[in-house]
């Protein structure tokens, strides 16, 4: 049986709650369609994912990869989720690249460029684990990761969800990749901010 993180009934029962009142949709994932592809756009701003290989953590029914396909580009993708019910839901040509796992514990595999939306939003992982999983997902990555968290500055709180102050992000974000450069977006919308460190070259 494979390890798994002291959050991970916890996440998985949140997101069954949440599949059992929304059926398998966006909405069960707690987004919307278009507040979910801006999301998308933010965290791959900039990227060349021409022929590249693309690590979904927390993939859910693997809406990246069909924003991906929307957009023409020949990718290659690999999608990982805690809850089994989100990869049964998943389109079958679309599946066979997705497995079930817990980010914290399993071994990743190598890409191109990692894409973390959303796994940060609850209570359950803590800062300590939210640096574990990116350290972790930063060491198999050849160019690049982006992640999105909620931040202190968000004007309403909601329990069960997590909110991380900018600095401290900051100060994570610089360690994670040496000689990296960092981009942020934060305020779209408010509260929310979005991370992307891509390594230089050479």
């Amino acid at each position: 049986m494979m390890p798994t993180s002291t959050c991970a009934n916890e996440v998985r029962a949140y997101y069954r709650a949440r599949l059992d009142r929304y059926g398998p949709s966006v909405e069960a994932l707690g987004w919307t369609t278009e507040n979910q592809h801006r999301r998308f756009a933010l965290l791959l701003d900039g990227w060349d994912l021409q022929h590249a290989e693309v690590l979904d953590l927390g993939c859910g029914r693997a809406d990246l990869a069909f924003f991906l396909i929307s957009q023409g580009l020949p990718f290659s993708y690999h999608g990982i989720d805690l809850v089994p019910e989100f990869i049964q839901s998943i389109a079958p040509a679309i599946r066979s690249s997705c497995e079930v796992g817990d980010i914290e514990t399993m071994l990743l595999p190598e890409c191109d460029y990692a894409i973390l939306s959303g796994v940060f939003n609850l209570a359950a992982t803590t800062p300590e684990q939210m640096q574990a999983i990116l350290c972790r997902t930063s060491a198999m990555c050849r160019k690049g990761l982006a992640f999105d968290c909620l931040t202190t500055w968000h004007p309403t709180r909601v329990e069960g969800q997590r909110y991380y102050a900018v600095e401290d992000i900051v100060k994570l974000a610089l360690e994670l990749m040496p000689s990296a450069v960092v981009r942020m977006v934060h305020h779209d919308p408010l509260g929310n901010l979005i991370v992307q460190i891509n390594r230089k070259e050479g």
